[in-house]
């Protein structure tokens, strides 16, 4: 140092010259200190504001990226009291954001944050910020939960194949999975041995970026417990058996009804009307039966009857007629165990009579047969 000041004395000459050059320098020194001081502190690394958050599970999740408005805006201020200046350096901060593009991230994975702010508010404020774009590594990521998605999804097969219909509800409690939809592939006209699938409204990543885990998000259904309705083949002759004891039963107490004549009913004649209301029944014997199917399941409501045709004697102090009654049943089906039924409740209300069997086929059978296939049961 001293031979520096040395040989600084023989090129300034005086003292006087060497204080005014040492001062310039130390001023020189103190100028660019402050400038690079400066400088800096109007430059911000914005990455250390941001913390990146994960949510749902790993392999799924996405990134939220949060950044600390007042802890940035302090950075800025410093010692400033300016309100001007403090009110440009708020809302610069207000202005930041981060995003990442990324999604079904995992831990250990890279990823970019891209920084947006007000560029405009930056200038005015006489800010820059760096790092605006860099790269983290995620972690801390959830594993997310394993669960079986249709565990809690109730799916009902209701009414009749090959007319049935399914009915899905979602019984999940979960505020997420309670929201969920579950759909079917096929809502109506539903037939045993169909498969059905029900689908959920999320896929496997939507419901990952929750944090569920799951195999998949459908499920098939064999339809195999539904009752269907009857064949001529299906038709049990042990029912017809009962059907027809409480028909031979029914005919015997209208005929002995007061309350009506049936040799009138049977007639439309009203010369019976004077006959002595003391009618009864003899010879009841049935006579055919008859199973009619629904060509096309498109059209009419029912889908197959039986008629079972009786003959009786009918005669009253006065007179005697045979009349013919014919007793309807519908909608015959077989349950998924392969057992016959048909309803038969209110038996007499299923018959009508007449004393002439063809205009009594014409008016119950006859008339059905365009859009009814007849068959005779044996």
């Amino acid at each position: 140092m001293r031979i520096v000041l040395k040989e600084l004395s023989k090129k300034l000459g005086t003292s006087k010259n060497i204080m005014y050059t040492l001062v310039g320098i130390v001023l020189a020194v103190v100028v660019i200190t402050l400038t690079v001081f400066f400088m800096n502190r109007n430059k911000i690394n914005v990455s250390s504001y941001i913390k990146v958050e994960y949510t749902g599970a790993n392999n799924y999740a996405v990134a939220n990226c949060v950044v600390d408005t007042d802890k940035l805006y302090k950075a800025m201020t410093g010692n400033v009291r300016d309100m001007e200046k403090l009110t440009m350096y708020e809302e610069l901060a207000k202005s930041v954001s981060a995003t990442v593009d990324s999604s079904n991230i995992s831990n250990g994975q890279t990823v970019q944050v891209n920084v947006n702010y007000d560029d405009k508010k930056a200038q005015e404020a006489g800010i820059e910020f760096n790092n605006t774009t860099y790269e983290v590594k995620a972690s801390g990521i959830s594993a997310g939960t394993v669960i079986s998605l249709f565990e809690n999804v109730e799916v009902v097969f209701a009414g009749m194949s090959p007319e049935a219909y399914v009915k899905v509800t979602n019984k999940w409690t979960d505020d997420y999975l309670s929201t969920l939809e579950f759909t079917s592939d096929k809502n109506s006209q539903i037939a045993m041995g169909d498969v059905i699938r029900i689908s959920c409204s999320a896929d496997t990543e939507e419901l990952g970026r929750h944090g569920y885990i799951v195999s998949q998000v459908y499920i098939d259904y064999t339809v195999d417990m539904l009752n269907s309705y009857a064949q001529a083949a299906d038709i049990d002759k042990n029912v017809l058996n009962s059907l027809s004891v409480e028909a031979i039963d029914t005919i015997t107490k209208q005929v002995e009804d007061t309350t009506f004549r049936m040799m009138y009913k049977a007639s439309k004649d009203a010369a019976y009307l004077k006959d002595v209301n003391e009618e009864s029944v003899s010879g009841i014997q049935l006579v055919n039966t008859y199973f009619l199917k629904r060509k096309n399941s498109s059209e009419g409501t029912v889908d197959n009857y039986i008629y079972m045709i009786y003959k009786a004697e009918v005669a009253s102090p006065n007179n005697k007629m045979t009349v013919y009654f014919a007793f309807e049943y519908s909608q015959g089906y077989k349950t998924a165990d392969g057992v016959f039924d048909i309803m038969h409740d209110k038996p007499e209300n299923r018959y009508q009579c007449s004393n002439n069997i063809n205009t009594l086929y014409s008016t119950v059978i006859g008339s059905k047969e365009e859009l009814y296939n007849v068959l005779a049961v044996q």
